[in-house]
């Protein structure tokens, strides 16, 4: 199994990670609180395996911008890379 980088993290950009929430086949999601909004956000991440996978990214941003279609008041679809 891919080792989980982004817990090996208690920060990723302006986020503090709280918890793991899920995994899936393409990555995981984490429960993190927004140091500028001051409010918990969900962040998905890409397994580190899939991260150089331009298949894998291309999927990955096509449900960012799906996702970003869907209204709601308590979602935001900006995706980030971790470089």
């Amino acid at each position: 199994m891919p080792r989980d980088l982004a817990l090996s993290y208690s920060r990723i950009g302006p986020y503090e990670i709280d918890s793991r929430l899920g995994t899936g086949g393409m990555g995981t999601v984490y429960l993190a609180k927004s140091k500028f909004l001051d409010e918990f956000v969900a962040i998905k991440a890409l397994r580190d395996d899939r991260a150089t996978d331009q298949r894998a990214i291309d999927r990955f941003m096509q449900e960012m911008r799906a996702v970003g279609r869907l209204p709601h008041k308590h979602r935001s679809a900006r995706p980030t890379r971790r470089r």
